[in-house]
């Protein structure tokens, strides 16, 4: 593989993860800070409001991280291949995918269970109830909040696996 090639899906790579992690930390812990004088309704309104117009820009990180790590694995001379554990190098990669697996039921929840039921009751078309539209706002916040310690947690695997590359 050229050096050009690898080179750019370094960048793609590291990109992506800019823009995963720096749009996490934004939804987790800058925005209910600039949130945070406005009343309850309106917070979880905007905070809402924000994750959803986060989650195409995560879809597109994820399909970006899957281009990208196979070409940086298929030109390490370190892979073996699918669950071949012959170093700490792949026990930290497989690690690392298996949380980014957790990170991916995350974004899948929030895609296709909580932002269209938070649609359709603000729509009117489910019975509006206070109390399940409040639950679903507290999941969207806690769900972010575990998508930042996830993402952590990679960014600490990935270490791992520099380390003993």
């Amino acid at each position: 593989m050229s050096n050009g090639v690898l080179a750019t899906a370094y960048a793609f790579h590291l990109a992506a993860t800019a823009a995963w992690f720096g749009g996490l930390i934004f939804l987790a812990v800058l925005f209910p800070g600039s949130a945070a004088h406005l009343p309850q309704s309106e917070r979880d309104s905007s905070t809402v409001s924000a994750v959803r117009r986060f989650l195409p820009i995560a879809w597109l990180c994820l399909a970006v991280f899957v281009v990208t790590g196979l070409v940086q694995m298929s030109a390490s001379p370190r892979y073996d291949g699918l669950l071949v554990l012959r170093n700490a190098w792949a026990a930290a990669l497989l690690a690392k995918h298996l949380v980014i697996g957790c990170m991916v039921l995350v974004l899948a929840v929030q895609t296709w269970y909580i932002h269209p039921r938070l649609e359709r009751l603000k729509l009117g078309l489910e019975r509006p109830d206070p109390e399940i539209v409040a639950r679903l706002h507290r999941l969207d916040v806690r769900l972010v909040r575990v998508s930042v310690v996830l993402s952590a947690v990679v960014l600490v695997l990935t270490a791992v696996a520099r380390a003993n590359a």
